[in-house]
């Protein structure tokens, strides 16, 4: 490199350095002559006094340029490796994609599942997984697509296990709704024991509101008789049947005091009938049992009637719980007996039903008239039974003021 200070040449004058110390004899006229001569030595020191080396001007120039070619090398060189290592600006690397057939294969072994599975699952996982991946690839890009083919197999069992549920309980719902369609075109003498024991099941008799028993004939004679041997195939069923349907309209129709007595009358005949067969006793109602076939070793009724614990069997199906045993542990009639007592009470029914149903349906002489079997039992106009309510108004607290107040006792 050359050395600029080696080229400097001194061009000071003595008058020159009296001029900077600010001397005496620097004036006007010497001043404007320093001016005028100040180019000429300008030339002179360019001509005379400067030695500029021909040399040293070459090799600075040459060191300049070479130093310029070197920056520009580099710069290219730095450009071909960011091309090379990232291309243009902005874009990343495609990530290399697993092949569907190598994923499809570990997915098998993972999950247990056969190919066809396998390859639905990938496929469906295929577009999430490899957008978000970015610049990743290979073994964690396979890794990822595993794992989201594997949830999205969770998420497809669960909605499959629910539509094998819904369907099944949209199966047994037409199933039942088929069953209940196909009881209601049965006749009503030829339903099963369950079904007419809900329908005519005994409780209070003269209360008709939801719940409540539809015939006193029935709790009469269930009162003593498992239901199942009552409602038994056979040629007492079908008289029975109807005598306590019709009771059951009839209370519908005439919910008054003189049907339910009139009805509680028909029971106690159908009772007494049962009682007068050969072999059965007048205290059949309290403390006899006529059993079904299956006995208490198979029935829950027989059982708690007999008071004795159910055995082994099975028995017949019953929609409610076996009642619990009122008073003490009745006793089984024979078989005779039983078989007997059955065919009195269809003989009975049989005969009583079409006695009713004619008084019942009988063209009334007023409009509205209730019919005579059951207003003959009514009581008349203004009776005051006993078995009205009475309401009596009682005055408590003090005599008089505020605090007084009257109180209904009904009784």
């Amino acid at each position: 490199m050359v050395k600029r200070r080696a080229a400097a040449v001194d061009t000071s004058e003595p008058n020159a350095q009296r001029r900077r110390m600010g001397g005496p004899d620097d004036g006007p006229a010497e001043n404007d002559g320093q001016h005028r001569q100040q180019p000429q030595a300008a030339e002179a020191g360019a001509t005379h006094g400067l030695q500029i080396d021909p040399a040293l001007v070459a090799a600075y120039v040459n060191q300049a340029a070479a130093a310029m070619a070197a920056s520009g090398a580099a710069g290219d060189e730095q450009g071909q490796a960011e091309t090379a290592a990232g291309g243009e600006a902005g874009q990343a690397p495609e990530p290399s994609v697993p092949d569907i057939r190598v994923a499809a294969a570990e997915l098998m072994k993972l999950a247990s599942i056969p190919l066809e599975s396998a390859l639905s699952a990938l496929k469906e996982t295929q577009e999430e997984v490899f957008g978000e991946a970015g610049s990743a690839g290979g073994a964690d890009l396979l890794n990822d697509w595993l794992d989201a083919a594997q949830v999205r197999l969770a998420c497809n069992m669960e909605v499959q296990a629910e539509i094998d549920s819904m369907r099944i309980a949209m199966e047994q719902s037409l199933q039942e709704r088929e069953a209940q369609k196909a009881a209601e075109d049965v006749p009503l003498v030829e339903r099963p024991a369950e079904f007419l024991r809900d329908r005519f099941a005994p409780a209070a008799a003269n209360r008709r509101d939801f719940g409540a028993p539809a015939s006193i004939v029935i709790r009469s004679v269930t009162a003593f008789t498992c239901h199942h041997a009552l409602f038994a195939a056979g040629d007492h069923k079908a008289p029975l049947v109807n005598l306590a349907e019709l009771e059951r309209k009839c209370h519908r129709w005439y919910p008054n005091k003189g049907t339910v007595r009139f009805w509680e009358q028909v029971a106690e005949s159908c009772v007494a009938t049962a009682a007068a067969v050969p072999g059965a006793t007048k205290e059949l109602k309290l403390e006899g049992w006529i059993g079904c076939e299956q006995g208490p070793a198979g029935c829950t009724v027989c059982a708690a009637a007999l008071g004795r614990d159910q055995g082994g069997g099975a028995g017949p199906s019953t929609s409610a719980p076996a009642p619990a045993p009122e008073g003490p542990p009745r006793s089984a009639v024979s078989s005779e007996v039983r078989t007997a007592a059955l065919a009195a009470v269809g003989q009975f029914a049989a005969r009583k039903w079409p006695e009713v149903e004619g008084d019942v349906c009988k063209m009334p002489s007023v409009p509205g008239q209730i019919p005579a079997v059951f207003s003959d039992l009514d009581d008349p106009p203004g009776n005051d039974d006993s078995d009205d309510e009475v309401i009596e108004c009682t005055d408590v607290g003090p005599e008089s003021g505020r605090g007084r107040h009257a109180v209904e006792e009904i009784s």
